[in-house]
């Protein structure tokens, strides 16, 4: 810890805390900006989306537990 601080230097620490933290406490307060962020932007489904389709089923040894069918969509 610091000891033998001036009056003027203790004055001009607070001051700069007092400030930051106002500049901070403004920001919050502020309205978010209009439109998307580059964030936003970047962002981009992890997959074409899926939309229904006919569907067939797949069956046989292997394919699932006990040769059980399993409904497949191939339609792109």
């Amino acid at each position: 810890m610091t000891t033998h601080v001036s009056d003027a230097e203790v004055s001009a620490v607070s001051a700069v805390i007092r400030g930051l933290l106002r500049e901070e406490s403004d920001e919050r307060r502020a309205a978010p900006e209009p439109g998307q962020s580059a964030w936003q932007q970047s962002q981009r489904p992890l997959r074409k989306p899926v939309h229904p389709g006919p569907v067939h089923v797949l069956g046989g040894a292997g394919v699932g537990r006990g040769g059980a069918q399993l409904p497949v969509c191939l339609s792109s």
